[in-house]
């Protein structure tokens, strides 16, 4: 993750442009929240949702209702986002290697 941050192979509105998707479904996550539960309920039911995603969103193989988590997950569909925006341009034997490790991760190129 260092690399894609320090030297980042994407152009930068794409970078930009995921961000501000995460942003705005983190935004509206926390906006559900606050309205059915009180303030202190809300902000612990945010972290907690918040670490849960992101820990779902790299698991490989999820089935059942962790599998269904993971379909759902603004994490996962982020972090799919920024790999697919630096694939693209990828040329290669690095675009091989990444290809065959999306394929792995079962991403939709």
């Amino acid at each position: 993750m260092y690399y894609s941050v320090s030297q980042p192979r994407a152009v930068i509105w794409q970078l930009y442009l995921i961000t501000c998707a995460i942003y705005y479904a983190c935004a509206g996550m926390a906006y559900v929240l606050s309205q059915l539960m009180s303030p202190t309920a809300a902000q612990l039911t945010a972290a907690v949702a918040a670490l849960l995603n992101a820990l779902v969103a790299s698991k490989f193989n999820a089935s059942g209702a962790m599998g269904l988590l993971k379909q759902v997950s603004y994490a996962r569909w982020g972090l799919e986002g920024y790999v697919i925006a630096e694939a693209n341009n990828l040329t290669g034997v690095w675009l091989l290697a990444r290809c065959a490790d999306l394929k792995q991760m079962q991403y939709n190129i």
